[in-house]
C-alpha cells in the first residue's frame, strides 16, 4: 500500500512523502513500533522495498484485506495511466489537494480524496476526487504538454474526460502549459477541445 493511518494522530501518511525526509531504512523502524494501520482493516502495517516493488506499506502474516487489495490494483493501474507525466506530478497533485482541503475547512459533508482510492472507478482514475454533497468533480492534472503530444495521448485524453463524464462526474483539467507555443496543429486542439470542455461554466453556474 501506499498509504496508512498513523496511529497516534489519525492522519494519512503517505510512503512518498515519508520518503522525502526519511530513509527507508528509517521508516522500517518506525514502523516495527507499531505506529502505522490499514485504513480499512485497522490491522498493524509494517514498510519494505527492494529491487522489484518500490518501498510501501504491507500486511504481516499475508492478513491484506480485500479492500487493501483492490485499492493496490487500483493504485497499479493509475501509476500506469500517469505514466507520461513529469516528476513534478506528484507534487502538483499534493499542492492542488491541499489548497482544496483548505478552502473546505469548517465546510460539512466535503470529501477529497485520491482517485483510485473511489471505488467507481475501475478504467480511468482522475487525480483527485471532489465530493460536495450530491455533486461530484473529476480532478486531472497534465504536465509538460508540447505541441509534439502523439494522437494516442490526446485520445486517451478524451476518453478519460467522456468516462468521467459518463459516470455522473464535471471533469476539470489543469494544464501545465508551459511548453504550449501555439495552437497550431490538431493534436494540440484536441487538447485545447478538453479544456474549454472542462471549463465551461455549467447551468447551475448560471443561476
Amino acid at each position: 500500500m501506499n498509504y496508512a493511518i498513523h496511529k497516534l494522530d489519525r492522519t494519512e501518511e503517505f510512503i512518498s512523502l515519508l520518503l522525502e525526509t526519511q530513509t527507508m531504512e528509517e521508516l522500517k523502524q518506525v514502523a516495527e513500533k507499531d505506529t502505522y494501520e490499514c485504513p480499512y482493516c485497522q490491522e498493524t502495517l509494517h514498510v519494505r522495498g527492494g529491487n522489484i516493488r518500490e518501498c510501501h506499506f504491507f500486511h504481516l502474516y499475508n492478513k491484506s484485506c480485500d479492500a487493501s487489495r483492490q485499492m493496490e490494483k487500483s493504485y497499479r493501474q493509475y501509476k500506469k495511466q500517469i505514466k507520461r507525466e513529469s516528476t513534478k506530478h506528484s507534487i502538483l497533485v499534493s499542492i492542488v489537494k491541499d489548497e482544496l482541503k483548505t478552502a473546505a475547512t469548517g465546510k460539512e459533508n466535503i470529501e477529497i480524496v485520491e482517485g483510485y482510492r473511489v471505488e467507481k472507478f475501475n478504467k480511468h482514475f482522475p487525480d483527485l476526487y471532489v465530493c460536495i454533497g450530491s455533486r461530484e468533480w473529476a480532478f486531472t492534472i497534465l504536465t509538460e504538454l508540447t505541441e509534439n503530444e502523439n494522437n494516442t495521448y490526446a485520445r486517451n485524453f478524451r476518453e478519460r474526460h467522456h468516462y468521467f463524464q459518463e459516470n455522473g462526474l464535471e471533469s476539470i483539467w489543469l494544464f501545465d502549459k508551459a511548453n504550449f507555443a501555439t495552437e497550431k496543429n490538431k493534436r494540440s486542439l484536441v487538447m485545447w477541445e478538453i479544456e474549454y470542455l472542462s471549463s465551461r461554466e455549467s447551468k447551475e453556474d448560471l443561476h
